[in-house]
């Protein structure tokens, strides 16, 4: 079965995610709908696909099963509902939107039209990250006890018009990238333990960045239901994407490593090792990691499923919970204190 894609959003990611379509088996784009005449006239120039510059016309076609759904942040609710409205199914980048009740909002209506939600955490899909998974589950460390996740990175990108920098439109920035390793964490405590509490230390280094609540350098600590814990920490007033993790467990210590001048290259340093209480073990990673491989790995992943009728790999459930420990950590900057996310 081809499975038919429509793209909204044709930005610097969004050309990414359009090029990943058309390179992937079983997968056919069909249409794009860009924000401007210029970016539409991108997008008609490189792919040949039909273009538009209203979304809700790509909406309106009956030749379009999957909606990928690349836009700034705080258009994600309104363009995710009105897809499912239409009877789409959903590969939405994250975060999933900027409140819980948006994210609700949005599972429910999947639910209600019977459509399919998957959200962009494609480190679910790398053969780095997604090895670590693996590796906890099969018992390699024992009972995994402790997670940390460190990334130290250039300053983000200022995303068209700006939006990145605006609070109004980025939700916060601890929703752009930490969102990523909040997931991250929980799902590799999933089969066991769940977050309870949150505490989070916050600042940059400029004066106006911080009153707007848009932080560089953050810290946070995560209680789970059964005594395990886990930290992740971001700075970006660094230089490069240097990405580690270590994770140790009962009886053992998995560590992973991945080192770029970008996020978005193709010839990355990485690393994945394994200490089993006695010795040191380097361990195979099998495939290319990185954020432009990854995406390629999920939207395979979200065609099959599509084709197959299955279950999505990464659902409006993470994506909410993901949303949740992401804005818990902003309210635990703000008010000095400890906060409870429950079950």
């Amino acid at each position: 079965m081809t499975v038919r894609y429509g793209l909204i959003g044709y930005g610097a990611w969004g050309s990414h995610h359009a090029r990943t379509i058309q390179s992937t088996p079983s997968a056919r784009l069909v249409a794009v709908a860009a924000s401007s005449e210029a970016s539409a006239n991108k997008a008609k120039a490189e792919l040949g696909t039909d273009v538009y510059t209203n979304y809700t016309k790509l909406l309106e076609r009956d030749d379009i099963d999957v909606v990928d759904i690349a836009v700034p942040n705080y258009k994600h609710h309104e363009i995710a509902l009105a897809t499912l409205k239409a009877g789409k199914h959903i590969l939405l980048e994250k975060p999933m939107a900027l409140t819980v009740e948006e994210c609700q909002d949005l599972i429910d209506e999947a639910a209600k039209r019977g459509r399919m939600i998957q959200i962009g955490f494609e480190q679910r899909f790398s053969p780095l990250w997604g090895r670590v998974k693996a590796l906890i589950g099969e018992g390699k460390i024992g009972t995994l006890k402790t997670a940390h996740v460190h990334l130290s990175r250039f300053p983000y990108r200022n995303g068209s018009e700006g939006w990145r920098m605006d609070a109004s439109r980025v939700g916060n920035w601890i929703l752009e990238e930490p969102v990523h390793f909040y997931d991250l964490v929980r799902w590799y405590f999933a089969d066991r333990e769940h977050p309870v509490t949150l505490y989070a230390l916050g600042n940059s280094r400029d004066a106006g960045t911080e009153a707007d609540q848009l932080y560089e350098n953050i810290a946070t600590g995560i209680a789970f239901s059964k005594g395990g814990f886990a930290t992740v920490n971001q700075t970006l007033a660094a230089y490069g994407h240097y990405l580690t993790g270590e994770f140790i467990g009962t009886e053992g210590v998995l560590k992973a490593k991945w080192l770029g001048s970008s996020d978005r290259i193709r010839d990355p340093q990485f690393q994945l090792e394994y200490y089993d209480g006695e010795r040191r073990h380097e361990l195979e990673v099998s495939e290319m990691p990185g954020e432009l491989f990854e995406l390629e790995y999920q939207i395979a992943n979200f065609t099959e499923i599509v084709g197959k009728g299955e279950k999505p790999s990464v659902s409006g459930e993470d994506g909410l919970w993901a949303v949740k420990l992401s804005l818990a950590a902003q309210q635990s900057i703000i008010g000095k204190k400890v906060v409870y996310v429950g079950p």
